[in-house]
């Protein structure tokens, strides 16, 4: 299913890691983030960090350190719509490891906890 700004996607449609492209240039570092800003059920004003893939090299995905693996997208039953913010950043440098934001289980809500604004 193509994902654009606005369209609706059901999370069995979500259900595989997307495939994400994007124009660059082969030298430019990147940061791919997928974040639920609706769906941190634990901590109020946090979102859940659906994905997370540093020092990726022009737009090949594959050549980045995927810090957070792809989670597709778990709402409660009875919640309604909730949206789904991909959000790439360009890199200056390369990221040092950020194992802190690694969760050491895949499927626990609460260790996906996260804030975009510092």
């Amino acid at each position: 299913t193509p994902v654009y700004r606005g369209n609706i996607i059901k999370p069995n449609e979500a259900r595989t890691v997307p495939n994400v492209s994007y124009p660059s240039p082969p030298d430019a570092l990147w940061t791919l983030q997928l974040t639920n800003p609706d769906g941190d059920l634990y901590k109020p004003d946090s979102e859940c960090l659906h994905w997370l893939i540093t020092n990726i090299h022009g737009n090949d995905l594959s050549s980045g350190t995927e810090v957070v693996p792809y989670l597709p997208p778990v709402p409660p039953k009875g919640v309604g719509y909730q949206r789904m913010v991909f959000v790439l950043y360009r890199q200056s440098a390369p990221l040092p490891e950020l194992q802190h934001l690694k969760p050491k289980d895949n499927f626990d809500l609460r260790e996906r906890s996260f804030n975009t604004e510092p």
